[in-house]
């Protein structure tokens, strides 16, 4: 059970360390989701952004 008391800002985990180091980490694996998520939005510009050392914009000064 986790408790969140937002007027003193705390953020309280009621499981024991056993309990915890008992679990496996989830893991997501993205490779082949590209769209629903609005990633595929700024694909465009993802290919055609220029390098960080030259200002990093898609705009040919």
């Amino acid at each position: 059970m986790i408790t969140l008391d937002a007027e003193s800002g705390t953020l309280t985990l009621l499981v024991s360390d056993d309990e915890l180091r008992g679990r496996q980490q989830a893991t997501s694996d993205l490779t082949d989701v590209h769209s629903g998520m609005g990633r595929e939005l700024f694909t465009p510009f993802r290919m055609a952004v220029g390098k960080a050392e030259e200002g990093a914009t898609v705009f040919n000064w």
